[in-house]
């Protein structure tokens, strides 16, 4: 988004984020650019009703689908990723195989709604 980026983030955590994006992107159908930006808004009661069944960091990808499923329409705001230090090492994570399977279960299951969609139409 337009004055967001990435700052002192490792090249590699670059690279997993890009492809990433360029993957669940198209797998959504959303213009939404970053999609695992965990910073949203939404109606506490819309969020209430979806139910969540992520228990860690994946949770955010579950919240777009619900998002777009409920027929919300995200906007983006300029946010910018940074690499973690400190203190804030405790909320590091690493990408695992089972976490990116996590990840990637909720954009494949759109594109399926998305299919589905379109062959009975």
């Amino acid at each position: 988004v337009e004055g967001g980026g990435m700052s002192a983030v490792p090249a590699s955590r670059r690279v997993i984020s890009r492809v990433g994006n360029m993957v669940a992107r198209p797998l959504f159908g959303t213009g939404v650019r970053d999609v695992t930006n965990g910073f949203r808004a939404v109606r506490t009661d819309l969020f209430l009703s979806w139910p969540l069944g992520e228990r860690d960091f994946a949770v955010i990808v579950e919240e777009l689908d619900w998002a777009l499923r409920s027929g919300l329409e995200p906007a983006e705001f300029p946010t910018v990723l940074t690499a973690r230090t400190g203190e804030q090492r405790a909320t590091a994570f690493s990408y695992s195989p089972r976490l990116v399977l996590s990840y990637l279960r909720y954009p494949l299951r759109a594109a399926g709604r998305r299919l589905r969609g379109r062959s009975r139409g």
